[in-house]
């Protein structure tokens, strides 16, 4: 039998030279908070590291945390804790995850595109589901201390509640 590996969301240091162009809404299609989000991560933009097992993968908050993050990252959390599969999609990795009979544990796969690159981990769903809170609460705690986005649009817009720690 496989052990349980360790899984982790950990902030890192800040991206130095963003080479992103910054968010811009010229259609008028976005919300105060949307914008605000995106503008937090765009001038907020770290490296953020997926520790999957022995696996690291570095991403960065603006574009891939943020679009993940914008395409149900809290309602992934909530189909996952009611034991139903779950897929997150980066812009180069998808990570899966489907959790096992015994109501404890997870399979997670995950795929790097276009390298043929993938793993297969047994993960604690109580670490991931603890990991995968704490990472969105500092995510929003900051924006919402940093004055980006409004405490009463998070449910709204990401379908998730708010915890702020002073």
């Amino acid at each position: 039998m496989r052990s349980i590996e360790k899984f982790s969301i950990n902030i890192e240091e800040i991206i130095p030279d963003n080479f992103y162009e910054p968010p811009e809404d010229e259609l008028n299609e976005f919300s105060d908070f949307e914008m605000g989000f995106r503008r937090f991560c765009f001038d907020n933009n770290h490296y953020i590291a997926i520790k999957i097992g022995d696996v690291i993968q570095r991403i960065h908050l603006y574009h891939d945390v943020l679009d993940a993050i914008e395409e149900g990252w809290c309602k992934s959390i909530i189909n996952l804790s009611n034991l139903e599969k779950i897929i997150i999609d980066f812009n180069y990795f998808s990570i899966y995850m489907i959790p096992n009979l015994d109501r404890k544990t997870i399979e997670c796969y995950s795929n790097i595109r276009g390298t043929g690159q993938s793993y297969n981990k047994i993960l604690s769903l109580s670490d991931v589901l603890e990991n995968m809170n704490y990472f969105i609460n500092s995510i929003l705690t900051v924006a919402v201390k940093k004055n980006y986005i409004n405490i009463d649009d998070i449910y709204e817009y990401l379908g998730c509640k708010l915890c702020i720690n002073s």
